[in-house]
């Protein structure tokens, strides 16, 4: 049977690693937030762009604003420790105010990503699949809007311009990007309360391990 002393050095190492794994936790959450602002700064300049012109004139600089508009979130979570505390059965080793706040936030961290995951999943096969009917993305057009030639657009791009003429199409493209505008708010709203979730929760194991 272990000692006590034995068994408060191996918790307080597992304590340290996993403070070490919230760090790198909340650096993917601050990363993303930055993404996610990032994504919201070009949608809001598309729509100013809409209003302004009563449309959409397509060229690299409304490519680059659209391009915002289907982007993922990406959300991982550093769960390497909490995985082998769990695996081995040494959770039992923490005591119980700091092991029920690391399980209980993880389970947060997996909901969440759960339901981001979700929020993907309605872009990739509901919201792109009619974006994409409408607006030309593809490398050859991107390639062609990039280059400085006189040379007319590409048949994709003329058929783009072509489709945001049409007012029900205009429709569907300018509530796809309201859509997304508001996903993307929620989204960050999400990210701010797992930063300090990740924050309290590294403030309190931090104070277990120096007391």
């Amino acid at each position: 049977m272990e000692s006590k002393t034995s068994n408060d050095s191996k918790q307080k190492q597992y304590l340290k690693s996993i403070v070490f794994d919230l760090n790198k936790q909340l650096g993917n959450i601050e990363y993303q937030i930055k993404e996610e602002k990032d994504n919201i700064d070009d949608i809001e300049k598309l729509i100013l762009h809409y209003k302004e012109n009563k449309g959409f004139i397509l060229d690299q600089t409304t490519l680059n604003y659209f391009g915002s508009v289907f982007d993922r979130t990406t959300y991982g979570v550093s769960r390497a420790t909490y995985t082998e505390l769990v695996s081995t059965g040494d959770i039992r080793l923490l005591a119980n105010k700091t092991k029920n706040a690391i399980i209980v936030y993880y389970q947060d961290m997996e909901r969440r990503k759960l339901i981001i995951q979700k929020n993907n999943d309605v872009k990739d096969y509901v919201l792109n699949p009619i974006f994409f009917q409408n607006i030309d993305l593809s490398i050859e057009s991107l390639i062609k809007t990039n280059s400085k030639t006189s040379l007319s657009l590409p048949s994709q791009l003329e058929q783009t311009n072509s489709n945001l003429l049409d007012k029900n199409r205009l429709f569907e493209v300018v509530n796809i990007i309201k859509l997304k505008w508001k996903a993307t708010y929620l989204t960050i709203d999400w990210l701010s309360e797992d930063h300090q979730k990740t924050l309290d929760l590294i403030a309190l194991i931090n104070n277990k391990i120096e007391h």
